[in-house]
């Protein structure tokens, strides 16, 4: 193939999608592919669902979900990757899940706030999930890998390491 261009550039991004130094890696925290936008959807819950979001617009090829401020997804034809706080980034072949059903739980997302009860020493999410159902009012939960259960009744997404989130009807363990 022949790349010869006949105007004068100072960006040395890659415009098309099939460039080799596209990232394969999966998902980056904490960097934003700005730029770009193919488009854009609301309130989804986890990058993977993003991702899959991706796969379904023609021309898609990355994606940054910005877990921070109500699971905002956005579709783009290019990367350009920047930092940015509690994005969350990838190509568009870094989940391959789609088609099958996903756990719920979103995993290094805090709820901050809202906290109507903590409980130490619980095993696991799925644990955490059946003290939440235990306890009335509580509608979300999060677990962190300590140990720590801390039930809510309300929902305020942020990134944070070894925490598990999810609503009160994710697990089917209780």
């Amino acid at each position: 193939t022949s790349t010869t261009s006949t105007t004068s550039s100072t960006s040395t991004t890659p415009k098309t999608t099939t460039s080799t130094t596209t990232p394969k890696a999966c998902v980056v925290v904490d960097i934003d592919f700005r730029g770009n936008d193919i488009g854009y959807l609301g309130n989804i819950g986890s990058w993977e669902d993003c991702n899959c979001e991706c796969k379904k617009k023609a021309g898609c090829s990355h994606f940054t979900w910005h877990a921070y401020s109500s699971g905002q997804c956005f579709l783009k034809n290019l990367w350009n990757p920047v930092y940015k706080k509690g994005d969350f980034s990838a190509s568009v072949d870094c989940y391959n899940e789609c088609s099958t059903p996903k756990t719920c739980v979103e995993v290094d997302m805090d709820f901050p706030g809202h906290d109507i009860g903590f409980l130490q020493k619980i095993g696991s999410w799925e644990d955490c999930d059946c003290e939440c159902k235990k306890k009335s009012g509580c509608t979300f939960f999060t677990w962190r890998t300590d140990g720590n259960c801390y039930l809510k009744n309300g929902r305020n997404p942020r990134y944070k390491k070894n925490h598990f989130s999810a609503s009160v009807d994710c697990s089917n363990k209780c």
